[in-house]
């Protein structure tokens, strides 16, 4: 919790060069915001894609098998 780029990760920023941390602080409003939004997204709303099973039919007996 400690790693990242945000505003509320001082201790990292504090290593930046001050140009650095003046780009740094141009993203914190419009691309730290969005990204921790995507990601919020991705993590606790969107689903992940599951591609769907394909049993090749010559092994369906022993999937058969397995899953009893």
């Amino acid at each position: 919790m400690q790693i990242g780029l945000t505003s509320k990760h001082k201790k990292v920023r504090e290593s930046f060069s001050p140009e650095m941390k003046d780009y740094l602080v141009t993203l914190d409003d419009v691309w730290f915001k969005y990204l921790e939004n995507f990601r919020h997204s991705l993590a606790h709303q969107i689903p992940l894609y599951i591609p769907p099973a394909l049993i090749d039919p010559a092994n369906e007996a022993q999937y058969r098998d397995y899953e009893s």
